[in-house]
């Protein structure tokens, strides 16, 4: 009887079968035991103090860009609103006409990157990176355009207003992005 298999009646089940079947589901889905054991060596490795790898925070800082830009296009509006409204009768309407559609634009764009800002990072932070990325470009552009004078006492202005702004963001109180 060695060598011959045995025959199984249809009412018994192999339990061998039966162990494999439940095995394989209950093992869907999940890693191999060596990379099982790889991922929770290295989680020990980066969370131990001795660790020589630096650890950094996933803190998003895409904010200050949309910041950025949102003050740069709040500046822009302002530009193109004081050349569509200048009094000069040289000026052609189709000019005063593009130069208004340019302030909407740059009026959308300014919330747009300005509200995408607010989402990702604190009001605080991002109120001051909008206001002094402002500053920076309505005084490039007031001096490059319209030929204003960018003095030292407006530079001081500025600077302190961006300062009174950095002090309400440095309040312990404030929320920052997690």
């Amino acid at each position: 009887m060695a060598g011959r298999a045995r025959s199984r009646s249809p009412g018994r089940k192999n339990k061998n079968a039966v162990t494999s079947a439940t095995q394989r589901r209950s093992n869907v889905g999940s890693l191999p035991k060596k990379v099982e054991d790889q991922a929770s060596t290295q989680q020990r490795k980066s969370s131990s103090p001795s660790s020589n790898t630096p650890h950094h925070s996933s803190v998003n800082y895409s904010f200050v860009l949309y910041a950025m830009l949102a003050g740069a296009f709040g500046a822009l509006s302002g530009v193109a609103g004081k050349l569509s409204v200048t009094d000069s009768v040289a000026l052609a309407v189709y000019f005063r006409v593009a130069t208004f559609i340019a302030n909407g634009f740059c009026t959308a764009q300014m919330w747009r990157y300005y509200l995408k800002a607010l989402s990702l990072g604190s009001t605080p932070t991002c109120q001051v990176i909008n206001t002094a990325t402002n500053f920076i470009v309505s005084a490039a552009v007031g001096f490059a355009v319209f030929g204003e004078e960018v003095n030292s006492l407006w530079c001081l202005g500025a600077t302190l207003v961006v300062c009174g702004l950095g002090l309400i963001v440095s309040d312990p109180g404030v929320p920052t992005p997690s």
